[in-house]
Order: C-alpha cells, then structure tokens, then sequence
C-alpha cells in the first residue's frame, strides 16, 4: 500500500478519535474558566434594563454542571455548555421556580473576567446574537467575575 492510500486511510480514523477529544477539552477548558461567583453588570429583559439596585446584590456561582443565583430569590440550576458551536452554547435547566425542569437555551461569551450570557425563555428559540429586544423573551446578562 503507497503511503498516499495509508494517510487517506489513517487520517478519518485520527480525526474520527481526535476530534471528540479536542471537542472534550475546550469544554473542560470553559468549564474551568466558569467555575468561580460572577457580579451582574448589567441584565436586560425583553429589551429592558433592570435596574442596578434590583441586580447589584444577585450573585452567580458555577461549579461542575451546577449553576447557583444567589440572592432575594435564590435557585440552583443545572447547566450544560457546548463551546464547539459559534457562538458557543449554554442550556440551563432550572432545579425550582416557574420554569423548574424546563430548559432554557442560550448563548455565552467568555472572554476572561467578563462573561455575556443572552437566553431565552423555555419554548422560545435560542439567541444567535447578544442581545435582548422588547417582547423577545431573551434575557442578556454581562457579568464580571468576583475577585476572591
């Protein structure tokens, strides 16, 4: 066998038990870079800014696959990132509340200290850009990581 025939055989097995594993390791990679408690910045719903009173005390904490708001109205979540899609992808099912094991599709930007995460309510499509317009029911949130 010509070593041209041995690479075009070779090369879709490489790929076809690479590729998961690159996949694999991004994700841990923005798993890891998640991980910590996070400030809201800013919050936009359906178009309109919450004000920095109502979000100035809400924290969020992500650890593993669990996403914590820390707050008046405190929930834990479980949630699930795809960083191999442009932009990457965040799916987050609520643990209590109206939305409780519905999930909630999403978008995130993470980008060091600073992340932008833009969802939509259950049943709606997910966001392809990073933005919250009046009665969308998508929710942009830019938030900065807590120093410790």
């Amino acid at each position: 066998m010509g070593a041209n025939v041995r690479v075009a055989c070779v090369l879709p097995l490489f790929l076809f038990i690479v590729a998961p594993a690159a996949a694999e390791g991004t994700s841990k990679t923005d798993l890891e870079s998640l991980r910590g408690t996070w400030s809201i910045a800013r919050a936009i719903h359906d178009g309109r800014v919450s004000a920095p009173e109502k979000t100035k005390s809400v924290k969020l904490s992500f650890a593993v696959d669990k996403l914590t708001v820390h707050g008046e109205k405190g929930m834990e979540s479980v949630f699930k990132l795809d960083p191999a899609k442009k932009p990457r992808e965040i799916d987050v099912t609520p643990g209590s509340g109206p939305d409780k094991g519905m999930t909630l599709k999403g978008i995130y930007d993470l980008n060091g200290d600073d992340l932008k995460i833009c969802i939509a309510k259950p049943g709606r499509d997910r966001p392809t850009e990073f933005v919250s317009k009046e009665n969308t029911g998508v929710i942009l949130i830019e938030l900065k990581r807590d120093k410790q």
